[in-house]
């Protein structure tokens, strides 16, 4: 008799646990990809309002879609590229060519970010250009891959 009790004592202890952990996970949960990237973190330190918010996603969707592009033909460069390794030597004048396509991608790449930025400043008043011109290095590197 004595043993059944501590079993329902223990039943009922694991379960206020079990609860008590999955409240605490559920209250704690981190923020919504959208809330935590660059795009969140202009819209609050330059406290935009909705018109330019709505504005700012349209650019950034389109910027999205347009670095998609560069992807897409980077890795296919890149596929052709490593299709020699097996091939040729280490300084083949084949490679080269596929080596200047990349950098030109990926100078390409960079000049477009630096425009969709140039256009979301422009969507900000005056005051809030200097906070935009204040975070913005941060919220660039925001957008960058965590590193592992």
């Amino acid at each position: 008799m004595e043993k059944l009790k501590l079993y329902k004592i223990a039943v009922v202890l694991l379960l206020l646990l079990n609860i008590g952990t999955l409240a605490f996970l559920w209250l704690n949960r981190p923020p919504a990809p959208e809330a935590r990237g660059p795009f969140s973190f202009l819209v609050k330190a330059t406290e935009m309002d909705e018109k330019q918010a709505a504005g700012y996603r349209s650019l950034r969707d389109d910027h999205r879609s347009k670095m998609e592009d560069f992807r897409k033909q980077n890795g296919q460069i890149r596929a052709k590229l490593f299709e020699l390794l097996g091939k040729n030597g280490p300084n083949d004048p084949e490679i080269a060519p596929f080596l200047d396509s990349i950098a030109t991608l990926r100078r390409q790449e960079e000049q477009l970010t630096y425009s969709h930025f140039r256009q979301v400043r422009e969507l900000c008043r005056p005051d809030q250009q200097a906070k935009f011109d204040a975070v913005i290095v941060e919220a660039v590197q925001n957008m960058r891959p965590p590193r592992r």
